[in-house]
């Protein structure tokens, strides 16, 4: 944790809702179109899918309350990363 973030006052209970997915991201799209190495693509969005669920898990983390999962949810709307 970064000293400013222990500095900084904590949060006030409030509703909050985290919205996150239970699979990693399809980056097929970006290694097409050159964007994204083939060889590093899976590496890349393993990490990239660790490191978002850890930060979502930090927010959730600073405010009191109950958590609740659903992973039988299948909507799915955008791209990979929102272009």
């Amino acid at each position: 944790m970064r000293a400013v973030d222990l500095a900084a006052a904590p949060l006030k209970p409030m509703p909050l809702v985290v919205l996150s997915s239970d699979e990693p991201y399809d980056l097929t799209p970006f290694v097409e179109d050159g964007t994204l190495p083939a060889d590093t693509a899976e590496e890349f969005g393993d990490l990239l899918f660790r490191a978002i669920l850890g930060a979502r898990a930090d927010l959730v983390s600073r405010v009191q309350g109950t958590s609740r999962t659903r992973t039988a949810a299948t909507t799915y709307t955008g791209s990979a990363l929102g272009s």
